[in-house]
């Protein structure tokens, strides 16, 4: 599978400029985007993954930590990007591993102009996993309408026909602590880990415990993807998740 659509590697080396409004760039990069979809399918295809998330949740970082772990600099050039407002828009790489074997991520926007046309990721291609990230900074906790907009969409997503039997992984990304480490007590970080999360909170106010029980493919893991690799035991776990799932499909 060759992408058709630019990458972030690709605008990179080619210092591309995407101008318009967002509205008619998320239909123009929609419209290149519904051109690849031929080249899909066949049993040599990769597995399709979908990323979905708001704007901040940090589903790109993830994405390009995964597949270029020596980018020491990644989020800050992440930043560099959309501040510049020349961020392409879609990413996608592909990857292999021991689970299942060749697999292609797509990293969709999670702007206002995008989120409407979501569905067509799933409509046209078949998925086998949906990944969905939530910014986990103590900042984002406190945006109700945030939080709230994302309850709705899981529940969306869940029940949606074409991805009843896709595996759904929630992911809370455990962003560093606004506060600091200095400013944390020893007791909070023998409580939380190295690594400051709202994991516990997240469960309570998505009702992720719910979800749990009513979706045998759901699964809600929390992690800082700005440190993920291949390696990573949580990352691990979720391709595991993924493999088991599609082999029960094929049963």
């Amino acid at each position: 599978l060759k992408p058709c659509w630019l990458s972030l590697r690709a605008w990179l080396r080619r210092g591309a400029h995407v101008p318009g409004r967002a509205g008619a760039r998320a239909r123009a990069q929609s419209g290149a985007m519904l051109g690849c979809l031929p080249s899909f399918g066949g049993a040599s295809s990769p597995d399709q993954i979908v990323m979905f998330g708001l704007e901040g949740s940090g589903k790109t970082t993830f994405l390009y930590r995964l597949k270029l772990p020596g980018w020491s600099t990644i989020t800050t050039a992440l930043e560099e990007v959309r501040q510049a407002g020349d961020d392409p828009g879609y990413h996608y790489e592909e990857f292999t591993s021991p689970y299942l074997r060749s697999f292609g991520i797509w990293d969709v926007p999670g702007s206002a102009a995008m989120i409407p046309l979501w569905p067509m990721f799933y409509r046209y291609v078949k998925v086998e996993a949906v990944f969905f990230v939530v910014n986990g900074s103590d900042a984002f906790l406190k945006k109700e309408d945030k939080i709230t907009e994302i309850g709705r969409h899981i529940a969306t997503l869940l029940n949606e026909d074409e991805l009843r039997k896709s595996s759904f992984i929630l992911i809370i990304n455990d962003f560093e602590s606004s506060e600091g480490e200095e400013q944390r007590s020893e007791r909070d970080k023998v409580r939380r880990g190295n690594d400051h999360t709202n994991w516990q909170a997240f469960r309570d106010i998505l009702g992720i415990r719910r979800f749990e029980e009513d979706y045998s493919n759901f699964k809600a893991v929390h992690m800082n993807c700005a440190k993920v690799s291949e390696s990573n035991e949580t990352w691990r776990q979720i391709l595991s998740f993924v493999a088991e799932n599609k082999l029960a499909n094929s049963e």
